[in-house]
């Protein structure tokens, strides 16, 4: 297999994270799709990447790159450090996007999709540039400096695009302004990796040619967490509990179709006890959930 070589510092990460000596590891060494899906998540982790719309795969309503999920945000803010650096949630600073959102849409129109930035950050703090205008602090940062750790928050488009917790039922401007200031990133990836995993299956099943008519609702998501969390974050059929390991409980839709999203046909399973339904032992497990779930099963 031909490796990619932006993904050379997400592989040197990954041999790390094995712990596997330099000398036996190589780039040339043939992973499986999981391995180089982690190897993606791990260089997403530390600098994230600059795309263009093309690098993005747009899977249900969410963000990919190369399978992996992300989020997305502009490095270059043309933002002061003085808006950067203020901490309110009604900041003048520039948001991150958790979903293929109206905001997305308008700025691929208007031709400025350019200079995001694609990463897997999971406190919501960012390297941001600021621009300067004030004479005093161009002389003594210049006009363009980059700042660490600049807290940013959610787009409240892509909250109410899935109606994350409940959020496009909300009306009151300080509720709506709480649950973006309590939103946080790692819980976001964690809970939907268990939507994602079965999307990612179910895209790779289909051409664009002999793909069914209706596929996942845009609304998915949140009917997958709020079945899973009632649920109790519990596999119905082995009866394990994924509390800590969100990302590998799914739900299931037993008659095949993903539009039918009727109490009836959604069935709460670990990775493991959805892979064993029919037509579903293709669907690819990490290792590391498979593990949890054989060690926690009662």
């Amino acid at each position: 297999m031909k490796i990619n070589q932006k993904l050379f510092s997400g592989l040197i990460a990954l041999r790390q994270s094995l712990r596997v000596d330099e000398e036996k590891f190589s780039p040339k060494i043939e992973l499986n799709p999981l391995d180089e899906l982690r190897a993606i998540e791990l260089e997403l982790e530390s600098d994230g990447i600059e795309v263009a719309k093309s690098d993005i795969e747009i899977i249900g309503p969410f963000l990919t790159y190369k399978g992996a999920h992300a989020i997305l945000y502009i490095k270059d803010s043309q933002r002061t450090s003085e808006d950067l650096l203020d901490e309110r949630v009604t900041k003048n600073a520039p948001k991150f996007h958790t979903s293929w959102c109206r905001t997305l849409e308008d700025m691929e129109s208007r031709g400025r999709f350019s200079r995001y930035i694609l990463s897997r950050r999971k406190n919501n703090r960012f390297l941001v540039t600021a621009r300067e205008r004030d004479p005093s602090l161009i002389a003594r940062y210049d006009e363009y400096h980059d700042i660490e750790d600049v807290v940013l928050y959610t787009c409240k488009n892509c909250l109410k695009k899935i109606n994350y917790k409940g959020y496009g039922d909300l009306t009151a401007s300080e509720a709506k302004d709480k649950a973006v200031s309590e939103f946080s990133i790692k819980e976001f990836l964690e809970e939907n990796e268990g939507v994602l995993a079965p999307m990612r299956f179910y895209r790779a099943q289909y051409s664009d040619v002999n793909a069914p008519h209706m596929g996942y609702t845009d609304n998915w998501p949140e009917i997958s967490r709020s079945h899973r969390e009632r649920a109790n974050w519990t596999c119905t059929e082995c009866g394990v509990n994924m509390s800590s390991k969100k990302g590998g409980l799914h739900v299931h839709h037993i008659d095949g179709a993903k539009y039918n999203n009727s109490a009836a046909n959604l069935k709460v399973l670990c990775a493991v006890c959805h892979k064993n339904q029919p037509h579903h032992g293709n669907m690819h497990v990490a290792k590391d959930i498979v593990d949890f779930i054989n060690r926690n099963r009662p």
